[in-house]
């Protein structure tokens, strides 16, 4: 954590545009109606990045649709990502795939250029390395793109793009179970490298804001989510503001936070600037240390 000084913006995450997202939805995608009130909402409120994907169902598309050219505000920033990517491609079908997936990107959004073009993971970079790198960076030479990075699940991942110098955006996990991101300045290495940071998962998919007693007790997150609510309760802390409010305080540029509704959206960003008090932040380091792997990341949690 950086300290309170210092509080990182808001980009609104869209996969709830597209798909019934997170562990906490209890209503699916919003419908058009509620769709537009909350990019509306956002655009009113200052948000001025969007964090998108083909694969968040169409989210993409409704983005377009809703938000059309001539209707965005000029500072309006979009971040996308490109697609895991098969194994085995040669050079040339390679960047003929990435061209294809930029170029649809791009339709469904109604842009000419995305502001920031991430690798959905980084297994493709280790897959592809230098290929993909070339690739990428002639769609940001073009100006098709702006700045080119990669999506991360810890902080090897993140680690690595300091030996990378063409990546120059980043979105790692951080919330109140998962600070590995933050460990050893890495994060501020991070920053005096160049790298726009994004941090995800401040509800961790929603699962932090849940009622323990809505989980079985053989859940190996129960616990974990036991511990977050006493601290939050010792503290007067509201779930959602506590945990936006923290992850904005993970020296991040921007937390990446999506909504069902468009008063859940304002009630993120009002928790952005929640105060946090100092013994607060000394019991999170000291009482919420090392979950395990299992209960932080998602991608392990059907396996679990």
């Amino acid at each position: 954590m950086t300290g309170e000084g210092t509080r990182a913006g808001l980009a609104l995450g869209t996969a709830q545009l597209g798909l019934a997202y997170g562990v906490a939805n209890r209503t699916g995608a919003p419908d058009g109606a509620e769709a537009e009130r909350i990019l509306r909402l956002a655009v009113e409120r200052g948000v001025r990045w969007l964090d998108t994907a083909p694969g968040y169902g169409d989210a993409e598309a409704r983005i377009g649709a809703l938000l059309p050219p001539g209707t965005r505000p000029d500072d309006l920033r979009i971040c996308s990502k490109l697609p895991a990517l098969p194994p085995g491609l040669e050079s040339r079908a390679l960047r003929q795939h990435i061209t294809e997936a930029l170029d649809g990107s791009r339709r469904r959004l109604r842009t000419e250029r995305l502001h920031a073009w991430l690798l959905h993971g980084p297994d493709d970079l280790d897959r592809y390395g230098r290929v993909l790198l070339d690739a990428l960076q002639e769609h940001r030479d073009a100006g098709r793109v702006g700045r080119i990075g990669v999506s991360v699940y810890g902080p090897a991942g993140a680690a690595a793009l300091l030996e990378v110098p063409e990546l120059q955006a980043v979105q790692l996990p951080y919330n109140l179970l998962d600070r590995r991101c933050a460990e050893g300045g890495l994060m501020s290495r991070l920053a005096a490298g160049g790298v726009l940071r994004f941090a995800r998962s401040a509800l961790l998919q929603g699962l932090l804001v849940l009622d323990p007693a809505s989980r079985s007790p053989t859940d190996p997150a129960t616990d974990w989510l036991l511990r977050v609510r006493a601290l939050l309760t010792r503290h007067g802390l509201d779930p959602v503001a506590g945990a936006v409010a923290f992850a904005a305080m993970s020296g991040a540029d921007f937390v990446v936070l999506g909504a069902e509704r468009a008063d859940q959206l304002s009630g993120a960003l009002d928790a952005l600037h929640t105060p946090l008090p100092s013994a607060f932040l000394a019991e999170v380091t000291a009482g919420l240390a090392d979950p395990p792997l299992d209960v932080i990341d998602p991608r392990r949690w059907e396996a679990a």
